[in-house]
């Protein structure tokens, strides 16, 4: 629908409330999921969805943060990446 010329919207109020805890950031990461996201960025690219440079980008700094050891993938997820929306 995207590239037939449609436009998307992202609501602005979280929809889930989750809990992460240490499991979460070892699920993320690893050579089997740095290999995944490389397959979906390569498909994305090949439909023309994001363009080279993008394609790039996006998949050395999501493969350097899949490769890099737990701890370090959790202050860049928890850090740089999420919002706390503890309003309850």
């Amino acid at each position: 629908m995207l590239q037939n010329g449609s436009v998307g919207f992202n609501i602005q109020e979280p929809l889930l409330r989750m809990r992460i805890g240490k499991n979460t950031f070892l699920r993320r990461g690893g050579w089997k999921y740095a290999k995944s996201l490389v397959r979906f960025y390569t498909y994305m690219y090949k439909i023309q969805f994001i363009g080279f440079p993008l394609y790039v980008t996006i998949s050395l700094v999501r493969v350097a943060v899949a490769l890099a050891p737990g701890k370090i993938r959790e202050k860049f997820y928890l850090k740089l990446l999420r919002k706390s929306t503890n309003t309850y």
